[in-house]
């Protein structure tokens, strides 16, 4: 096919030089429509997801922080139960356990036979078993045990004194601190 083109070469010149530049017009600007509808409908998401972002950096933050204040909780309440644990034991006397014993001994009168003799640490309390030949004996060491500094009080039950003679009996010691 040929062309016929009955304009002057300068004319023909002006139009090439206008088609090129039409053409470039038109690329520019559908190219600043797309960019335009493509900012207009992602910038939207992307502040949306940049806001969301930081909402869940927030939110880790504390889990783990929650964490940490949980780890710190137990811990104190560990140090806690430990405290009141050592606050029992320094309640308790640094004398020996034989001291209370061999006092135990000396204040027992010739009629009284221990049977046996038990320390318990977490109530700070000897209990003491034992068997008297008369109740006069009895109330005579149950006397004495009273009498003693070493302990603030001795409960002595009203069946230990059923008996005349012949009288198994229970004692609760408990320790002076």
């Amino acid at each position: 096919m040929t062309y016929l083109n009955l304009l002057p070469e300068k004319y023909a010149a002006d139009v090439r030089h206008e088609k090129l530049i039409r053409f470039f017009v038109l690329f520019f600007t559908s190219l600043a429509a797309i960019l335009t509808v493509t900012l207009t409908l992602l910038l939207p998401s992307y502040f949306s997801l940049t806001y969301e972002e930081a909402g869940i950096d927030g939110q880790i933050a504390a889990g783990r922080q929650s964490v940490g204040s949980k780890r710190v909780q137990e811990a104190e309440n560990a140090i806690k139960t430990l405290n009141t644990e050592l606050a029992q034991v320094a309640h308790y006397p640094s004398i020996p356990l034989t001291a209370y014993v061999k006092r135990i001994a000396e204040d027992t009168p010739a009629g009284i036979t221990v049977t046996a003799l038990s320390y318990s640490k977490s109530r700070g309390r000897f209990d003491l078993d034992g068997h008297a030949n008369r109740r006069e004996d009895l109330l005579v060491f149950v006397s004495r045990l009273k009498n003693e500094t070493m302990f603030s009080a001795v409960d002595s039950p009203i069946t230990n004194l059923l008996k005349e003679i012949d009288a198994k009996f229970h004692l609760s010691l408990t320790v002076n601190p």
